[in-house]
């Protein structure tokens, strides 16, 4: 049952509070379309990327079965590398991202004072600048895995969506690129320490050689003696071949020499060219023609042509058939002398039985350091040559399986999305805005709301009423307008009142009329509800107990001399007769004690007074019903010491005004000292009729 009155409860306030919830949506939703609409459209560009975790090269092509931990290994490395600040960088060149004007460098209002001023502004160097752009690149950059696959997608947003997609491109192309750059440089790193001990084998095998020739010079006499002719006549070649050397460099020397003094001829004879002859006969021929008989500017002129295009090839062929010839003859020379060293080697190992043990050992070691260091330089040049081709057919271990295109649909923002949470988010501020106003801050506008936050029956509902221009107080209707509505809400209080004392007999019956703070029409509903008792017949009286601000007085049109405040102020032996203080209602029967002259003074001490108990006890023989007009509970506490008097209390609530807050509390107040069984009843007071929901249907029915 409390859920269902729960419900209920939220639905009266939704209904309540209808417009404010209206208007909290209405303009929510407004602005966030204007926000929505107003954000610049992004795009979004992606490319794929795949990655290979068993990478192949084409001298390679064998395969290394990837395992699993690797192959994610892999793929989660690459991606990291693709996020790297080089890469980035690398695109950021590509597409000269320092001055476009969506990521380039932009100058804040420090920067721009400063070069007003010509300072120089913290943090403009290039390096900061870069960053800067970097940052903002980043931002715009997502690279993730797509899932657990080997696919990497490269993600680029940009308000140009051409731009977007040239960037998503440039990003795969600087990291494909980078990839391919890091295999070479790691290649060309391990040729460069081969080449070094490419080097120190070659050293190697010439100290071994020498050490071999060494060895022979010295021991020559020796191998000769065990060796016989042969040794001899290898020795004999050895020198022959280094002397044939010797002499073709010099005249290779002699040829570089005439060469670089002018004279062509001698140059051409040492080399001993047949085509180089060819030429130099015909420098020969031209220079003849030139000095003889040759006549005619014209054909000067030829000849002298032709002879410049001779000197000139001769020239140009001469230096080379020199440098040719020179290798020609070392590389003969290092081919005969190798053969020759190769036959010697042969000779003195076929002779080793007639040496010496000691011999035999010195030349065994000699050999076998050369086979060694043959040996290692050729490995070491083989793998030298290998790298070298490596360096040169290189590829990527990951490819670009889907290059970006450009998108046509923007990615951001969502509007429809922006828009739907603003319309959630701003039914739920008005949910909330409208239970704060309703439980909280706002006034009471509406029947079941009074009920639903102060927890009590509400009696009746009293309409703004407008008495004619003669009257003295709206109280005056229930008098001259007995058929309005105002007049018809009196009466449904006090058939309200009436059920409440339904089965209760204890005399006259104690009607308290209290509110929460001033000016909620407490003394205006006190007056109507006598005088609609008076009107019925009963002996009723009314009671202004409000000693601090007395005002029935000013709605009866009569003098306030004396009053309630001199019959509980006066000294007990200076009484003051009761029956000398109450007045009659000029409209009514009724009975009235006024409150007298306002006090000055505190009034609770009058209201724990003997006298008030026995006036009250007095006035239950002699009325049917006694009704008390009572201070405000929340600025006075004499409402409270007036309460435990009372067989019933009507609650005032002044209709969008009072306070829910302060009306909770002041009931509250009054429900802990009022008597357990007198009941509490709410009064809704001058509602506006245009808000009025049932009653007002039937406001042609009353004035007819």
């Amino acid at each position: 049952m409390s859920s269902e009155i729960d419900v209920k409860g939220m639905l009266g306030t939704i209904r309540r509070q209808f417009w404010l919830i209206l208007t909290t949506v209405v303009l929510i939703s407004l602005l966030s379309c204007i926000f929505a609409y107003g954000l610049t459209s992004k795009f979004t560009a992606t490319a794929l990327v795949l990655i290979d975790a068993s990478p192949q090269t084409l001298l390679d092509p064998q395969t290394r079965a990837p395992t699993t931990t690797t192959d994610n290994g892999k793929i989660e490395s690459e991606a990291t590398i693709l996020a790297s600040d080089s890469v980035m960088i690398g695109a950021m060149r590509s597409q000269n991202l320092v001055a476009d004007p969506e990521f380039g460098v932009k100058l804040g209002l420090r920067d721009k004072l400063a070069g007003f001023f010509g300072i120089n502004a913290p943090g403009s160097t290039a390096e900061a600048a870069l960053g800067s752009v970097l940052r903002s690149f980043k931002r715009a950059v997502s690279i993730k895995r797509a899932g657990l696959t080997s696919v990497i997608e490269v993600s680029v947003t940009s308000a140009n969506p051409a731009k977007a997609a040239a960037l998503a491109n440039a990003l795969t192309s600087s990291y494909v690129n980078q990839q391919v750059e890091a295999k070479i440089a790691s290649i060309v790193a391990a040729r460069n320490i081969l080449q070094a001990r490419v080097e120190s084998a070659s050293a190697a095998i010439a100290q071994n050689e020498t050490s071999f020739d060494q060895y022979l010079s010295q021991n020559v006499r020796q191998l000769e003696a065990n060796g016989g002719g042969p040794i001899t006549a290898l020795q004999e070649q050895l020198a022959t071949i280094e002397n044939t050397r010797i002499r073709e460099l010099a005249r290779m020397d002699l040829a570089n020499q005439s060469l670089q003094q002018g004279n062509f001829q001698s140059a051409v004879a040492a080399l001993g060219s047949e085509a180089l002859a060819e030429l130099g006969k015909k420098q020969a021929s031209l220079q003849a023609q030139l000095a003889g008989n040759a006549t005619g500017a014209a054909q000067l002129t030829d000849i002298r042509q032709r002879l410049d295009e001779v000197n000139a090839s001769i020239r140009q062929k001469v230096p080379v058939a020199i440098e040719d010839s020179r290798s020609a003859i070392l590389k003969k020379a290092q081919e005969d002398s190798t053969k020759v060293r190769e036959e010697l080697r042969t000779a003195i190992l076929s002779s080793t039985d007639d040496l010496p043990p000691e011999k035999l050992t010195e030349i065994y070691a000699l050999q076998r350091a050369s086979d060694i260091a043959r040996k290692q330089y050729d490995a070491l040049l083989t793998r030298l040559k290998d790298l070298d081709t490596q360096s040169n057919l290189q590829l990527a271990d990951s490819r670009v399986v889907s290059p970006a295109l450009v998108p046509s649909i923007p990615s951001s923002p969502h509007r429809p999305l922006i828009i739907g949470l603003a319309a959630i988010g701003s039914v739920l501020l008005g949910l909330g805005m409208a239970i704060v106003r309703e439980h909280f801050i706002g006034g009471f506008v509406d029947e079941n709301q009074v009920e639903d936050v102060l927890r009590i029956p509400l009696a009746s509902v009293a309409p703004s009423y407008a008495p004619p221009t003669q009257a003295l107080s709206v109280s005056d209707g229930v008098v001259s307008s007995p058929l309005s509505i105002y007049s018809e809400s009196i009466r449904r209080l006090r058939a309200n009142l009436d059920h409440a004392f339904r089965g209760v007999d204890i005399g006259g019956k104690v009607i308290m009329i209290s509110s929460a703070v001033p000016a909620e029409g407490k003394s205006t509903l006190s007056l109507s509800l006598a005088r609609i008792y008076a009107l019925s017949g009963k002996k009723t009286l009314l009671i202004d107990c409000d000693l601090r601000k007395p005002s029935i007085h000013r709605h009866l049109g009569l003098p306030s001399d004396m009053g309630l405040i001199d019959y509980l102020g006066a000294p007990l032996s200076e009484g003051v007769p009761l029956s000398k203080l109450l007045v009659s209602d000029p409209k009514t029967d009724l009975k009235v004690l006024l409150g007298g002259q306002r006090s000055d003074v505190p009034t609770d001490a009058f209201f724990t007074d003997a006298r008030m108990t026995r006036l009250i006890a007095s006035a239950r023989k002699h009325f049917d019903y006694v009704i008390m007009d009572t201070p405000p509970i929340d600025p006075v506490v004499d409402g409270l010491y007036i309460a435990p008097q009372a067989d019933a209390l009507a609650f005032v609530i002044k209709w969008a005004s009072t306070s829910q807050t302060v009306a909770k509390r002041s009931l509250a107040a009054l429900a802990e000292n009022k008597q357990p069984a007198a009941p509490i009843l709410a009064v809704l007071s001058q509602q506006d009729q245009t808000k009025m929901g049932g009653n007002s249907r039937y406001s042609d029915y009353y004035s007819e």
